[in-house]
């Protein structure tokens, strides 16, 4: 009986793994010649996997806050600028009208 073809059309016995895939079972036979069971094995992974998401959160918040923090100092630069505006607009109202 012959092998069925992958989706990219090669036909071989064997299943070809991923190097992520590769790596993962490296660190899963090093936990486990550092005398670790596998539930220990599954919580550890767990728990990389919640650390990896929490600190994506943690860097999205980060660029969140860092975006607020120049629109703010972009709001503040706008506030000021239509302060001056409207100072020079006055002063330029009081010349007009022959006042000091």
């Amino acid at each position: 009986m012959p092998w069925p073809a992958d989706e990219c059309g090669s036909v071989a016995p064997w299943r070809r793994y991923s190097r992520v895939e590769i790596t993962r079972v490296q660190y899963v036979v090093e936990l486990i010649d550092e005398g670790m069971t596998l539930a220990a094995i599954r919580r550890v992974l767990e728990l990389e996997q919640r650390v990896a998401r929490l600190e994506a959160e943690r860097d999205a918040l980060r660029a969140a806050v860092a975006e607020r923090d120049t629109l703010r100092a972009a709001v503040a630069e706008r506030d000021t600028l239509r302060a001056a505006v409207a100072e020079r607009d006055a002063v330029l109202n009081r010349l007009v009208r022959g006042g000091t």
